[in-house]
């Protein structure tokens, strides 16, 4: 009988589920940084990132008893992760439009020491900003995947096991999205 090896990850939430609690303290530091990453370019927000990060970590603590390997950990993870954040959107949404209000804006925090001229500072937070606008008004499929590939830089076959679908129809996915994006980068000037 042939033993099945597991990743890392899967071990130490094997292990979490043991009850070896020190296990997710391992979690959370291999993967908060790049979970913060995923959730900033998803809600546009550090700080909301952050919030949902550990709302997404709390959850994988929550669910450790039931927890099966039938999947990537990071695949269980980003998914749980990007169901959070699509929730967060949808109640910011909810909240503004409900005081007739437009959400703000969350610019991009720039090191001074990177960039001295503060009108080059202006035109970059300005560029970012309408990138990150027109990444929020995709449609929510398009946005999981340009964010996927473009800012996580993860590969066709994890972004289709993420989406549940088909490498071709991640591939046929992000080409329409960049399709999409294109035209709305060139009339915001981008």
């Amino acid at each position: 009988m042939q033993v099945q090896r597991f990743s890392e990850d899967i071990e130490s939430m094997l292990r979490l589920k043991s009850g070896r609690e020190n296990e997710m303290d391992v979690l959370v530091a291999r993967h908060q940084r790049k979970l913060i990453h995923f959730l900033e370019r998803m809600v546009v927000d550090r700080e909301a990132a952050e919030d949902l990060a550990q709302e997404v970590f709390l959850r994988v603590y929550l669910a450790r008893h039931h927890y099966e390997p039938v999947a990537e950990f990071t695949t269980w993870l980003f998914c749980i992760a990007a169901n959070q954040a699509r929730k967060y959107i949808s109640r910011e949404r909810r909240f503004y439009d409900e005081i007739g209000s437009v959400p703000p804006r969350t610019l991009h925090r720039f090191s001074v020491e990177r960039v001295k001229n503060p009108e080059q500072l202006a035109l970059i937070g300005e560029r970012r900003r309408k990138v990150r606008a027109a990444i929020r008004a995709l449609p929510e499929r398009q946005r999981d995947a340009i964010v996927l590939h473009r800012y996580e830089e993860r590969e066709y076959s994890e972004i289709a096991s993420r989406l549940e679908c088909s490498v071709g129809a991640v591939k046929s996915l992000l080409f329409r999205t960049h399709s999409a994006l294109r035209p709305r980068l060139v009339e915001c000037g981008v």
